[in-house]
């Protein structure tokens, strides 16, 4: 397809807006999409959007559209709430899991359900959430997602075993969590939770209990997408949903392959000081929303081709340091009433700085491994994760948590150049976001 071989009309009603479902804004947003999908090149594009904005305004009833730049931060508090939640149940069940299996069981479990959550998390949000239907673009998978749930728990239950069906059930029970908050029925899982943490405390048989508990967060998840308004949209690509599957589960690895953190070891320090950092990445997450405003504003009204702005000015860089700033400082003020009562928590001051400061890098991974996918570098997020996962293979930790420590900060600045770089021009990051929305 190029500029000879197709008219206005077909460009603006088969490409542009069948991809933006709406009328395109200015010529900027309608190039940008011709490009994208029309395979034509960017003089061209751009040529042809400024015919297909003014064939769009020329037609009878047709106004510009309004588009509205902000994102809902109810929306990213929303996640942070779910974020915190899954890792309060890491926190408090693992306790009473440690009273009736053996530690190695429960800290095989926990180091199973983490990557397996993070990865299915990684493909459903690529597959629906992230689409403008929302919820709702899951409604003709739900019952294949569901019954893939049933078939994932037998087979991981058969095949390992004892940690292997507690894996599941928390896998079913966290990912489950993940698609209540996306339609923002956090009161929903929090009761789940609760209900579930009492009896497990109260020293009930907990695979009975985390059955009930993955069977009652399957009827849940299926009632929230029934509920979710129905906005059609196609589903995310499969090719980007394994990407960022793969994604998810090599930030799960690099989370749980150092084995001096000791997960499920009737240590309540990993989980609790995994609590500073995952407060910080879901409020500097709603900081860095900001980005999806200050984006478009600052290059409205401006061809694709120009660098200089004309003198405004982009805010990109400081929005994205803002947000990190925020994981930082919550990790320090969160984590220092943790490093005075680590014996509470059964480890040492030493260890609980150690993982703190690890867990404080790796929340900052997590955070830029999303930004730089959502703007469509998801296979140098690839890259740099796996690269991260391999150096568990020769990084010889000579402490506690030494590894995880290493390996986030690694993995940390190969993201950070990236993305510093990317928002130094604001067009370019733009128009990727478009090209795979």
């Amino acid at each position: 397809m190029n500029r000879h071989r197709i008219d206005v009309n077909t460009a603006r009603a088969v490409v542009v807006e069948a991809r933006l479902e709406r009328q395109p804004q200015d010529a900027i947003e309608a190039g940008v999409v011709l490009e994208a999908w029309g395979g034509m090149t960017s003089a061209d594009a751009l040529n042809l959007g400024r015919q297909v904005v003014a064939e769009s305004r020329s037609r009878p009833h047709a106004a510009r559209p309004q588009v509205s730049y902000s994102v809902p931060r109810e929306r990213y508090l929303s996640l942070g709430l779910g974020l915190v939640l899954t890792l309060f149940t890491l926190a408090t069940w693992s306790i009473p899991l440690s009273w009736r299996y053996e530690p190695a069981i429960v800290s095989d479990a926990l180091r199973l359900a983490l990557p397996i959550t993070m990865a299915l998390q990684g493909g459903l949000r690529r597959r629906y959430l992230a689409r403008r239907g929302g919820l709702a673009t899951m409604r003709p998978d739900g019952i294949w997602v569901l019954g893939g749930a049933v078939v994932g728990t037998l087979l991981l239950g058969i095949t390992v075993g004892t940690a292997g069906w507690l894996a599941a059930l928390l896998s079913v029970t966290w990912v489950g969590g993940s698609l209540l908050v996306a339609r923002r029925w956090v009161w929903q899982y929090a009761i789940l939770a609760l209900a579930v943490t009492l009896p497990l405390f109260l020293s009930a048989p907990p695979m009975p209990v985390l059955l009930l508990a993955a069977i009652a967060m399957c009827v849940l998840v299926r009632a929230a997408i029934l509920s979710e308004p129905e906005r059609a949209h196609h589903p995310g690509p499969w090719l980007q949903v394994i990407i960022e599957t793969i994604i998810g589960a090599f930030l799960g690895l690099i989370l749980v392959l150092d084995d001096s953190v000791g997960y499920g070891m009737r240590n309540l320090l990993p989980a609790v000081t995994l609590l500073p950092s995952a407060i910080g990445v879901a409020w500097g997450g709603i900081e860095l929303s900001e980005l999806w405003t200050a984006l478009p504003e600052s290059l409205e009204g401006h061809s694709i081709f120009e660098r200089n702005l004309g003198g405004r000015r982009w805010s990109g860089e400081t929005i994205l340091l803002r947000a990190l700033s925020r994981v930082v400082m919550t990790s320090v003020v969160l984590g220092i009433p943790i490093f005075i009562t680590a014996n509470w928590f059964g480890g040492s001051k030493y260890a609980a700085m150690r993982l703190l400061i690890g867990f404080g890098a790796y929340g900052i991974v997590s955070l830029l491994a999303g930004l730089l996918s959502s703007l469509g570098y998801s296979p140098w997020v690839l890259g740099a994760t796996g690269f991260g996962v391999a150096m568990y293979s020769f990084v010889d930790p000579a402490f506690s948590a030494g590894a995880l420590i290493i390996v986030s900060i690694t993995v940390l600045v190969l993201l950070l150049v990236p993305a510093m770089i990317i928002l130094r021009r604001p067009a370019r990051a733009l128009a990727t976001r478009m090209m795979i929305a």
